[in-house]
C-alpha cells in the first residue's frame, strides 16, 4: 500500500519546474502492480 507522501510526489513534480517538458503521459499509481499483468482481484 502506497502511502500519501508517495502519491503526492508522483503528481507535484510533473506540476513543478522540474519538469519542463511535460508530455501528458498517464502515470499509474499503483505500486507496480499494472506492471505484473491482470489484477488478481479481477479475477
Amino acid at each position: 500500500m502506497g502511502r500519501p507522501a508517495e502519491v503526492a510526489e508522483v503528481v507535484t513534480v510533473p506540476l513543478s519546474d522540474a519538469a519542463a517538458f511535460p508530455s501528458g503521459a498517464i502515470i499509474p499509481l499503483d505500486g507496480g502492480r499494472s506492471a505484473v499483468g491482470r489484477d488478481p482481484e479481477e479475477a
